[in-house]
């Protein structure tokens, strides 16, 4: 049994819901990301794809709320991400978490992380390490001709 908080859809079909554990679901996932909307416009420094990328901790946790879902989980964690890429956190209100002992504890200033804010700087270090794999794979192949002149003479 899944209680659907919020839902929407057409033809009996839907399109977008949360469940009561806070899930979403979507069909697609669109960003507004029209160069019409945007100023200062700026290629992305080296300094922010793979370096900053390499300092990234990924982490497996669970949730502190029996209300959220239990299982394990695969994520980042905001004030980690912060020291890196500040513009990708948020803080938020408070959030109220029902514990198991079925206490309350209440955290204020919840931060949150834009996970596909992540994108580019991944893009950006995939594409450094595309280039530096060229690179290398001109100096193998130099390497390998200049070896088959040698064995030539």
């Amino acid at each position: 049994y899944v209680n659907w908080l919020f839902e929407i859809g057409k033809n009996n079909s839907s399109v977008f819901h949360v469940d009561a554990n806070g899930n979403e679901y979507a069909v697609t996932n669109n960003q507004t990301s029209d160069r019409r909307l945007k100023t200062n416009i700026t290629p992305l420094a080296e300094s922010g794809g793979l370096a900053s990328i390499n300092q990234l901790k990924p982490v497996t946790f669970n949730w502190l709320s029996p209300d959220y879902t239990k299982a394990e989980q695969i994520g980042l964690i905001a004030q980690d991400i912060e020291k890196i890429f500040p513009q990708l956190v948020s803080e938020g209100g408070t959030t109220t978490l029902q514990m198991p002992d079925g206490t309350t504890q209440t955290v204020s200033g919840t931060k949150s992380l834009n996970y596909s804010g992540l994108i580019p700087p991944v893009v950006k270090a995939i594409q450094t390490l595309s280039q530096k794999v060229e690179a290398q794979q001109k100096e193998i192949d130099l390497l390998k001709q200049q070896i088959e002149a040698l064995k030539a003479r």
